[in-house]
Formats: C-alpha cells, structure tokens, sequence
C-alpha cells in the first residue's frame, strides 16, 4: 500500500500466497486492500477471488490455508 501510494503502477504479487516468502504480496489481498482503502478499481474482478484461489490450489497441489484472508474456507464471505 506504502508503494501505490507513494506512486507504483505494477505490482509483484502472488495468488494464495504462492512465492510469498519471496516478499511478493497475495494479489487477492492487494487488490482487495486497494479497493477498500484507496477506492481505486485495479481491474480484477473481486468476486472470482475464491474460484481464482481454489483452481490455483488444485493446480499446486497445495491446500489452501482454511485462514487465508478472503479466500480461505473459514474466511467470511465478502465477495
């Protein structure tokens, strides 16, 4: 947010946190925080976050974190 703000057009982000620990931030995440906090519409359609999620996570062969924010199962549905 600190970079949007300060000016950034692009963004190194991941989907379901995939390459987090490289210091990538969660896309669902960004641009949710984008949204919520700057008002500003990056594109991405918010409400196909969780189907983005699950496909990515069958394709990894990785489970999603049932507390991933926004898109894990025990998450609250905002979308």
């Amino acid at each position: 947010m600190a970079a949007y703000k300060a000016g950034a057009k692009f963004a190194s982000v991941t989907v379901t946190g995939l390459g987090e620990r490289a210091g990538n931030a969660s896309m669902e995440e960004t641009a949710v925080s984008l949204k919520h906090f700057y008002n500003y519409d990056c594109g991405i359609e918010l409400e196909t976050l969780p189907s983005l999620a699950e496909m990515v996570s069958k394709a990894s062969e990785r489970a999603l974190f049932p507390y991933k924010p926004l898109v894990g199962s025990l998450a609250s549905n905002l979308f």
